[in-house]
């Protein structure tokens, strides 16, 4: 913003045509800055997740993925899950969604992801599926790295909740997130 006040300030009018192109590269930059701001300020907790519970909330932000990525993000709530945790483990579900479909878009060049929630009487299971690239689990649980940082912080996210995090996937054949968290 600073620079962008800078920008502004170093317009000399006197130069009609300099002017006009600094003007006209700013709406640019001004207009992706207001996608950008609007991205974060969804990314921060929504209010959906603080007035309606993680499944609203999970609809909501693949929607907005969805719409900022050009991507098929997709949600379904295959048991109309509606109960409300915590407002701890609403937020790390959430968190562990969000990173689960920012991987599949970032790293795993998916085209499609689909998050459904699933319930019984004593388990919600939230699953989070790609039709990216996939990759070798043993190498990553196996390797001296470890896991990425990522899937280490959903692993922990999910723990610190007392549910179980689950990583399916194979190379070429996409991946498989599932929470399950105890009802």
């Amino acid at each position: 913003l600073t620079a962008l006040k800078f920008s502004v300030e170093s317009i000399n009018v006197a130069n009609q045509e300099k002017a006009q192109e600094k003007v006209d590269n700013l709406k640019v930059v001004f207009g992706q800055l207001i996608k950008d701001v609007r991205a974060v300020t969804f990314s921060l907790t929504p209010p959906e997740l603080i007035d309606h519970g993680i499944a609203p909330a999970l609809l909501k932000m693949t929607k907005e993925i969805s719409k900022l990525s050009g991507k098929n993000i997709l949600f379904e709530n295959k048991s109309d899950f509606d109960e409300r945790f915590d407002s701890l483990t609403e937020t790390n579900l959430y968190r562990v969604a969000q990173e689960a479909i920012n991987n599949a878009l970032k790293y795993a060049e998916s085209t499609y992801v689909l998050v459904s929630i699933t319930h019984t009487k004593h388990l919600l299971s939230i699953m989070i599926d790609d039709n990216g690239n996939g990759f070798d689990t043993t190498e990553v649980t196996n390797s001296e790295k470890g896991l990425g940082m990522g899937l280490f912080f959903m692993r922990e996210r999910v723990n610190y909740v007392n549910g179980r995090l689950f990583i399916n996937s194979a190379k070429g054949e996409g991946t498989r997130i599932t929470i399950n968290i105890p009802l």
